[in-house]
């Protein structure tokens, strides 16, 4: 804590007051965040909530309409005397008189059955209305129903007066969930006995969700729990409804997904209705909040801005153009530019340091790049300079389709030089040998020391023939060289190769394979291809 307390206060009194700016702008966006994360927000997403309840609940109702005009066709029918009589004396022409497809097409049904008292069935069908065609549910048998069958009307019923008495909903069946009513069978003005049952059902088919999806305009599933559908994700929400909370609300992406249960007739579970909904508050509040941000923000730009334009023409201005003399020296690495403020302030002195410290490291530099570039001993190229610069005159004899040569040089016997004379003799043979390679080379030549007692040189549009006379040349003048040293005379020997790819250690590696030949072929001579 110390530490950073004393950073502050060294820090520029510029420096200081755009901090302070920062932190107090940084503290009331902070504050704005928190205020509409956790006090707007949750009012946006409460209504969100608010709303895909209420869809959910028109869903349902829909359904429940849907029910209710199967129970109202259904009770017109049960309630009707000829119906009655036909129960009583099984008239043959009445279900091919009243029962025909257009029957099921008119009131949008898939079931329309008549059944006895005795679970026989008189009359009816199971039609597909789109197809005519007809469809079998095991559910519904075409025979005799079980008398115990939950749409069964025995006549023992009490409790309830004959026109209410009606049983509907959904139930599942072979080819889906079945919107179904059944009503007993009564005389046209709601007068018993009762004499069978009327059934009446529409399968809730993918395409039937569909089309009540578009009339209402909302996007919604209807998933069975023994359905593939039903995921242990999907099972693990529908766990956690109760009479209290009977919905499970989430926001996936920019979508809310409400998971409820809808109760049906033969299984106490029920089924699960899935509704997908864009989060239009939730997103109209995203919105809202952000573009509140967005004025507030502006605002304390707008403040900032005034207040850095007083602070810039004594603070910023100066502050700039250091910084961009310090840029610019990065960019273009000139060493040699200066600054030159004629201030007295932390900025001034902060200028006049800077300089000081860019003359010093351009006489460092100066001196690290000729230590880096010129071999101390030998007076020529360094092998990692000599290597940079062949890599680039390669990519050139590429792209214009000229040639070089490469002489590699070695100092014959060098190690016995070393061993019978000394190191500093072998430094001054070193020495005079690369000041003769320079002296016999063309000013657009160039020579490094390669390594060692090695030399080597590049001749730009020079054959192997060409490159053959210079090196000979060379060669010669080293032979003929005096020393002060008795018994020691100094030879070397070369091979020559030109350019043939741009591989350029192909290139060298061709030379040093023709001196290794001269070097075994008796040395103080020169090989070319």
């Amino acid at each position: 804590m110390n530490t950073i307390k004393k950073k502050i206060i060294d820090l520029p009194l510029n420096l200081k007051v755009i901090l302070m700016l920062l932190i107090v702008w940084a503290s009331y966006e902070g504050i704005n965040y928190m205020v509409h994360r956790h006090v707007i927000m949750p009012s946006f997403i409460f209504l969100e909530h608010e709303e895909r309840k209420k869809d959910v609940h028109r869903i349902i109702q829909t359904i429940d309409r849907e029910i209710l005009h199967i129970d109202q066709i259904c009770h017109d029918w049960s309630a009707w005397d000829t119906l009655y009589q036909f129960a009583q004396s099984k008239c043959p022409n009445f279900i091919e008189e009243n029962l025909g497809e257009s029957t099921f097409g008119d009131a949008g049904l898939n079931l329309a059955m008549i059944v006895g008292l005795d679970g026989r069935v008189l009359g009816g069908k199971i039609l597909d209305f789109k197809t005519r065609k007809d469809i079998v549910l095991k559910e519904f048998p075409n025979d005799r129903f079980p008398l115990n069958h939950l749409l069964l009307w025995t006549g023992m019923e009490t409790g309830r007066q004959l026109p209410d008495m009606r049983r509907s909903g959904i139930i599942k069946t072979s080819a889906g969930l079945l919107l179904v009513s059944s009503r007993p069978i009564l005389t046209t003005d709601n007068q018993g006995p009762i004499m069978g049952s009327m059934i009446m059902g529409k399968i809730l088919t993918q395409s039937a969700i569909g089309e009540i999806s578009g009339r209402i305009k909302l996007d919604f599933r209807i998933i069975l729990r023994d359905s593939k559908d039903f995921t242990p994700s999907l099972g693990a929400k529908t766990d956690s409804l109760t009479e209290a909370s009977p919905y499970h609300i989430e926001k996936k992406g920019d979508k809310m997904e409400v998971i409820a249960w809808y109760d049906i007739m033969d299984d106490n579970k029920g089924v699960v209705i899935k509704l997908t909904s864009p989060a239009k508050i939730i997103e109209r509040g995203l919105v809202t909040i952000k573009m509140a941000r967005y004025s507030t923000t502006a605002s304390l730009v707008v403040f900032f801005l005034v207040v850095l334009l007083l602070l810039s023409t004594t603070v910023l201005n100066p502050i700039i153009h250091l910084k961009n003399h310090i840029k610019r020296i990065i960019q273009t690495g000139d060493l040699s530019s200066r600054i030159h403020i004629d201030r007295r302030d932390e900025i001034g002195s902060l200028a006049h340091s800077f300089d000081t410290m860019i003359e010093h490291l351009d006489e460092k530099t100066e001196e690290l790049e000729r230590m880096a570039t010129i071999d101390s001993l030998s007076g020529l190229y360094s092998r990692i300079a000599f290597m940079k610069t062949l890599e680039c005159e390669t990519k050139k004899c590429k792209r214009y389709k000229s040639t070089y040569g490469i002489i590699m040089f070695d100092i014959d016997k060098f190690k016995l030089v070393n061993d019978t004379f000394g190191h500093v003799i072998g430094d001054q043979v070193i020495t005079r040998v690369g000041k003769v390679i320079k002296e016999e080379l063309r000013d657009s030549d160039m020579a490094g020391r390669y390594g060692g007692e090695e030399f080597i040189a590049y001749l730009p549009n020079q054959d192997e023939e060409k490159s053959y006379l210079v090196a000979e040349r060379i060669r010669k003048k080293i032979e003929s060289l005096t020393w002060k040293q008795k018994g020691l005379h100094v030879t070397i020997s070369g091979g020559i190769s030109a350019f043939f790819c741009d591989d350029v250690k192909e290139i060298i590696k061709a030379a040093d394979k023709r001196l290794y030949q001269a070097k075994h072929g008796g040395r103080n001579q020169i090989i070319m291809a």
